[in-house]
């Protein structure tokens, strides 16, 4: 092929390489698949004058199937952990909004890009320094752990954990006393409750022969307490009246009540 020609653009367009080097190092098969797809789906953003200010974001990454924050943040944990890409610029609220972090891709040379603040670097390739798959899955389990904040006493693990209580049982000496405090009424035993079904029998023993004797009907259950209680409200609340003298009337006797005056 002589100088003059040149090579024909690829009709398929732009395509992304996946260097044998990075394939096959102790850092890339440290990886999960779902990190291992977030770094393609990430190098796809690559250009030759934009390393450095590669975005990764639920928003951005949301058609390769990244959309739940958590296993995004885990994910670029452990590509930043194993070397492969660096945050360069950590993301921030502002007054019009969110400002994201942007990334660089460690084996590729970064430019100037004045904006941002980002000056001229070679490719610093620190995912080569693992020489086993072990080292480089440990620094991924350390930035995991690293990442692991403290619970907050108001947060949702905080408040399980609060509803199981673990009671004291030591207790005070007024406890070991007694099983509760209560008035005295209340610390005095409970008598037995009688059976109301049972109620003739127990009466019968307790009554004289001549009792026995006479045939009463038999009274049971709510019916026999109810009779018993307005009999004995009609023998308090009725008065007795002294015995009154008889005057004749029309053909018949009339009571007449004496005043208490008199």
């Amino acid at each position: 092929m002589g100088r003059s020609q040149t090579l024909a653009k690829d009709p398929r367009g732009s395509h992304l390489r996946l260097y044998k080097d990075v394939y096959s190092t102790p850092a890339w098969q440290a990886l999960s698949f779902t990190q291992r797809a977030l770094y393609i789906a990430m190098r796809q953003q690559l250009m030759s004058f934009n390393n450095g200010v590669i975005i990764a974001t639920p928003a951005t990454l949301a058609a390769d199937g990244f959309t739940s924050s958590s296993t995004l943040h885990k994910s670029l944990r452990a590509l930043i952990a194993v070397g492969f890409i660096e945050c360069v610029v950590k993301g921030r609220m502002t007054f019009g909004g969110k400002e994201a972090s942007l990334y660089r891709f460690t084996d590729e040379e970064c430019l100037d890009i004045p904006r941002y603040g980002l000056k001229a670097r070679k490719a610093s390739n620190e995912w080569k320094r693992w020489k086993t798959v072990d080292q480089a899955a440990a620094a991924i389990a350390a930035a995991h752990r690293e990442a692991k904040r403290p619970s907050h006493p108001n947060s949702k693990a905080a408040r399980d954990t609060s509803k199981i209580r673990i009671s004291n049982t030591k207790g005070s000496e007024r406890e070991s006393e007694h099983s509760f405090s209560g008035s005295h009424s209340e610390r005095c035993e409970i008598a037995p409750i009688r059976d109301s079904n049972d109620g003739d029998a127990s009466e019968s023993s307790h009554k004289p022969a001549s009792v026995l004797g006479s045939a009463q009907p038999k009274r049971r259950g709510a019916e026999a307490v109810h009779r018993s209680t307005f009999e004995h409200q009609c023998t308090v609340a009725t008065p007795v009246l002294p015995k009154q003298p008889l005057r004749s009337g029309q053909g018949r006797l009339t009571l007449v009540p004496k005043s208490i005056d008199e």
